[in-house]
């Protein structure tokens, strides 16, 4: 029996794939906290830069180094409030991005975000879900995976580890 978690995660790619407008959000789990687990890291970076491949996306990470950058993420698409706080004309960027999001078809896919910065990434990324009826969401969590009832059917939780569905994947 196939675990739920790989069915999820394969409609997930399956929407990616359909998806025109990616917005993904990485929260505070992407902080590389030892050397050990760098690799892993990597190998997601990675896997996620090919499963974006030419669509239009942009991050927003919650992570306090630049590792993403590393693994060749162009900072016009990435928004690292955590490793450039100054950097205001990033942020504006995004904005000017979401705002063009805006009754399109949009992928919000929200990964390893909990609770301790929730106006950066999970309460936007809700409401960006909530406003923009084209808009699927995915929150992939360990322990906090729940989306608010108001997405109804375009809103999915899946509990488990960011790192380790798509790295395993």
């Amino acid at each position: 029996e196939i675990d739920w978690r790989i069915k999820m995660f394969n409609g997930l790619l399956e929407d990616l794939k359909q998806s025109k407008c990616v917005l993904v959000g990485l929260g505070e789990s992407f902080t590389l906290k030892n050397s050990e687990d760098e690799l892993k890291y990597i190998q997601f970076y990675k896997t996620l830069k090919e499963k974006l491949g030419a669509r239009d996306y942009y991050i927003v990470t919650q992570a306090e180094d630049d590792l993403i950058f590393q693994c060749g993420f162009d900072k016009k698409h990435v928004a690292a409030p955590f490793v450039f706080p100054e950097d205001e004309e990033n942020w504006q960027d995004y904005m000017k991005w979401l705002s063009f999001t805006l009754n399109r078809q949009l992928l919000v896919l929200e990964m390893g975000v909990g609770f301790a910065n929730p106006m950066v990434i999970r309460f936007p990324f809700e409401k960006t879900a909530f406003l923009n009826q084209k808009a699927k969401m995915y929150r992939v969590h360990p322990t906090l995976p729940q989306v608010t009832a108001e997405l109804g059917e375009r809103g999915y939780a899946v509990q488990a580890n960011p790192l380790d569905l798509f790295v395993e994947a």
